[in-house]
């Protein structure tokens, strides 16, 4: 999981575009997983000085025990305070609610995490909130939590890879009228970001497969860089 002592913000979701909402769904849930498995081994953070109750959640949750893993981070959490500590179990439990399925209570939780000002991780919350969304294929809701990213986090890497996130929504909802002025407006904002090669080729190729006059009208303005 993500340590304190580091940046407030790392984004940590792979890249995936796909002209199919219902592959899209698939694909985000894949990827939602893929995060999960790479924070599968929740770090003991802090030793020996880690609330006995906290120590058991995190050992549940190694141990693969999701639904002992969740009581105690609820037992912990009725108790605990705005510390440091406290900020990575809501985060934690917001993971061991996903893994149970529990989609809407994960959500929730990230999103309260997010809500207090000191816990430095409210970032990788919401965007956690969002890729569940987006894995649910509840692009609407998605949008407005990235939104709410963006404009929390004016000029930041947060901010970019919200406004990528929303392009990417607009795509897998199939509103490309939207999907396109995203993008357009992100590549003016962000040229040298790595993604928009990609990016642009999967909405040529929607457009061009659509061949409709809107569609070739688009093609017109869909300039993609050489850049990788």
């Amino acid at each position: 999981m993500l340590s304190m002592a580091s940046a407030a913000y790392a984004k940590e979701a792979p890249f995936n575009w796909t002209a199919s909402t219902a592959a899209a769904r698939v694909d985000m849930q894949i990827h939602f997983e893929g995060m999960t498995v790479d924070r599968s081994k929740i770090r003991l953070a802090s030793d020996a000085a880690a609330d006995p109750r906290l120590t058991s959640a995190r050992n549940f949750f190694n141990d693969r025990q999701f639904e002992q893993a969740r009581t105690q981070f609820e037992t912990y959490l009725s108790i605990s305070t705005d510390t440091l500590e406290s900020c990575e179990a809501r985060f934690e439990s917001g993971l061991t609610l996903s893994r149970l399925q529990l989609y809407g209570q994960a959500i929730e939780r990230w999103k309260e995490l997010a809500a207090r000002p000191a816990c430095p991780n409210g970032a990788q919350a919401l965007f956690h909130a969002g890729y569940i969304q987006e894995g649910l294929g509840k692009w609407d809701e998605a949008l407005r939590t990235y939104e709410e990213i963006a404009q929390r986090f004016l000029g930041g890497p947060e901010e970019q890879d919200a406004r990528f996130e929303m392009t990417q929504c607009y795509f897998n909802k199939g509103d490309f009228t939207n999907a396109d002025k995203q993008f357009l407006s992100f590549q003016k904002a962000y040229p040298d970001d790595a993604r928009l090669q990609r990016a642009c080729q999967a909405l040529r190729s929607a457009h061009e497969l659509r061949k409709d006059p809107q569609d070739q009208s688009a093609l017109r303005f869909l300039r993609c860089s050489k850049k990788s």
